[in-house]
């Protein structure tokens, strides 16, 4: 799916965030929702990460983790105030 994607941008089709949030490869059927899961945060990237479709897609989602962050220290900084 993402050599397809990959082509159609190349090709000048348009290929908006959203269209792209809306298709998954990922099987959703039988996950443990809350399940335990290992995530590899030392693993480097795949190399799609880094082309220029994705990589403000991911600027914006570091963007708002880090908002949301903030946003976390100030409510507890406010908490330990009062």
């Amino acid at each position: 799916m993402m050599r397809v994607l990959q082509e159609m941008y190349a090709d000048g089709e348009p290929v908006s965030a959203a269209d792209v949030e809306y298709l998954s490869p990922y099987m959703t059927s039988g996950i443990k929702r809350f399940g335990n899961y290992h995530l590899d945060l030392k693993r480097p990237p795949e190399p799609w990460v880094k082309e220029s479709q994705f990589r403000e897609a991911a600027r914006r989602a570091r963007a708002a983790a880090a908002a949301v962050a903030a946003e976390g220290q100030r409510a507890g900084q406010k908490g330990a105030g009062a």
